[in-house]
């Protein structure tokens, strides 16, 4: 990345981080502060903020079946420890 760019697996493991300690304020403005392109780049990402929609909606059940996916090293003590 250039200088002062934040990477997609930066932006990944604080956005699960805030979904791991709840705070889901701070998750959904970092999602909506994360550019688009790095969005688009990191389907990760994206799979992410669907389980902290979920949460947000407190629709547990879907929570549980977002996450259900395959997570990176980068994140994946964090996704898993919102089992």
């Amino acid at each position: 990345t250039k200088p002062g760019n934040v990477s997609a697996r930066v932006y990944a493991q604080l956005l699960a981080a805030y979904l791991y300690d709840n705070n889901l304020c701070h998750a959904k403005f970092l999602w909506k502060r994360i550019p688009s392109s790095v969005k688009e780049e990191c389907p990760e990402l994206k799979q992410i903020w669907s389980v902290g929609q979920r949460m947000w909606q407190r629709d547990w059940p879907a929570v549980h079946t977002a996450l259900n996916y395959e997570w990176s090293e980068n994140v994946r003590h964090l996704m898993e420890g919102l089992r």
